[in-house]
């Protein structure tokens, strides 16, 4: 009877591992539009591709076919891929986001997803990686996947257009000749 008891508790465990293995090949990001934009698109270029670790460690390596990596990024003799800029915290400088615009090509574009209705939109990925998002309505995001999945929230903000007449010095919205 141990025996049972043992082997249906081994099972139990090994089933528990596969699923847990299976959740964590799941890539995405969830891309949320700023609010009052009606369509908005969104390219997904990959920068570098990425090899997690244990403990929530992630190696990059150029994705095949580059050679180099972009200004403020240094590729060591194994093929790793390290940042080297002037970023301090979590945030790249304006120029490493400008290089790594000028790095990344059309062969790097991933997808393109286009928002019509307002709602977040969730981008599934093939791998993990370190990707770049550009937006339509002007943003410019890098993200760093060294979670499963990234959430992106497009900040950009919608101007409202007023429209004044200014008769006598008095702004009024219609005016007659």
């Amino acid at each position: 009877m141990k025996k049972i008891l043992a082997l249906i508790m081994a099972l139990a465990l090994v089933m528990g591992l596969a699923v847990t293995a299976s959740a964590a090949d799941d890539y995405s990001i969830t891309i949320t539009p700023p609010a009052g934009v009606e369509s908005v698109s969104y390219d997904i270029y990959k920068v570098f591709d990425a090899v997690p670790g244990a403990n929530g460690t992630i190696s990059y390596t150029l994705v095949s076919g580059k050679t180099t990596a972009p200004a403020g990024f240094t590729v060591d003799a194994a093929g790793n891929v390290s940042y080297t800029g002037d970023a301090t915290g979590d945030e790249l400088t304006a120029a490493d986001i400008d290089a790594i615009r000028d790095y990344v090509t059309g062969a790097d574009l991933v997808t393109t997803v286009e928002v019509t209705d307002g709602e977040p939109v969730v981008v599934s990925l093939d791998d993990a990686g370190y990707y770049y998002v550009t937006t339509s309505s002007g943003a410019v995001v890098a993200i760093d996947s060294t979670k499963p999945t990234a959430e992106v929230t497009d900040k950009n903000q919608v101007p409202t257009l007023e429209k004044k007449i200014l008769v006598d010095g008095q702004p009024v919205d219609a005016a007659t000749a």
